[in-house]
């Protein structure tokens, strides 16, 4: 949690952010195509595909996933939720924005 919150403030990123992606993308680290690469954001994992990026450890996923958002997202202005689930996961958009509703839906659930 210490790191979550730390790689946030560090790349001005909602400290809800990450985790609330964490558990749209696989039930916080628990539904990953491979348990030993630490891919709980969903990473280059695409449709039909049992691969992604491999990180080395929780906290490198961590730090990673937080600087990707800052600079494929926050970098070009895209902050709005919806806006980052439609380039971060496509397919959801013809589904009423499934993955922008679930990050916000959990992001919410975080206080």
């Amino acid at each position: 949690a210490n790191l979550i919150v730390q790689e946030a403030d560090r790349f001005g990123l909602d400290f809800r952010l990450v985790p609330a992606i964490a558990m749209c993308e696989s039930n916080a680290g628990k539904r990953m195509p491979k348990k030993n690469e630490y891919n709980f954001a969903g990473v280059a994992v695409y449709t039909g595909q049992n691969q992604g990026k491999a990180f080395d450890s929780w906290e490198h996923a961590i730090t990673w996933v937080s600087q990707y958002v800052k600079e494929r997202y926050y970098d070009r202005g895209l902050t709005d939720i919806k806006d980052i689930g439609a380039i971060w996961a496509p397919p959801s958009v013809a589904n009423g924005h499934s993955w922008a509703n679930c990050v916000e839906s959990f992001q919410g659930d975080i206080i």
